[in-house]
């Protein structure tokens, strides 16, 4: 997890280094807000998720930062998408940052991308894969990682091009089901397997757990 963030904000940070620096031309820093869960139930996968972004943000600075300033992270703690939207409204208003990045969680990413667009404050998403994040026409939310129905669809091609000849099984008549949370991450992970199980003419069945 932290090599995949690390490598998603290092591509990140050169993409955005023209974005951020209006605002910023007279200061030495360059600030960037991050919101991940460090508290909570949720805090073993958002710190994990933090610390690649930190190495991510230590590296750059190493090799002179973004247009020679360099990089400072102004760090919220999304325990659940209620305190996410609150952390980013602080970072949007208090903090005044110009971008922000997470957050691993779907359901966080949701409730903080919205707000933070409607600050017009960059948010770039590095982990959380839900398709409702970049699919609601936000015009400052971004993401670098696959959506949910792309993991969705590649999981059912490993099973039908791969898993199947192991159980002796044909792709004509191998039956798919799959169980998945009723969440932004595990709806749309389900919607890519059915979307592929359609498109491959198989059966499948689809039940939700809470």
């Amino acid at each position: 997890m932290k090599k995949l963030i690390f490598l998603s904000l290092a591509v990140s940070l050169m993409v955005m280094c023209t974005l951020i620096t209006t605002g910023h031309a007279e200061e030495d820093v360059i600030k960037i807000g991050t919101i991940f869960s460090r508290t909570g139930p949720l805090a073993n996968l958002g710190l994990e998720s933090w610390r690649g972004a930190e190495l991510a943000r230590i590296v750059q600075n190493q090799q002179g930062g973004i247009l020679g300033k360099k990089i400072v992270f102004v760090n919220g703690d999304a325990v659940d998408p209620k305190t996410a939207v609150s952390e980013v409204e602080r970072l949007c208003t208090v903090e005044k940052v110009s971008v922000i990045v997470g957050s691993f969680s779907s359901s966080i990413s949701l409730a903080a991308s919205a707000k933070a667009d409607q600050h017009k404050v960059i948010y770039w998403e590095l982990g959380a894969v839900g398709d409702q994040i970049t699919q609601r026409g936000l015009k400052h939310v971004f993401r670098t990682c696959p959506t949910g129905s792309d993991l969705g669809r590649d999981q059912l091609r490993f099973a039908v091009d791969v898993l199947a000849s192991k159980i002796g099984k044909t792709k004509a008549s191998i039956r798919i089901a799959s169980i998945y949370e009723d969440s932004a991450y595990g709806t749309a992970c389900a919607e890519g397997i059915r979307d592929m199980a359609k498109k491959n003419g198989g059966k499948s069945s689809h039940r939700p757990i809470l």
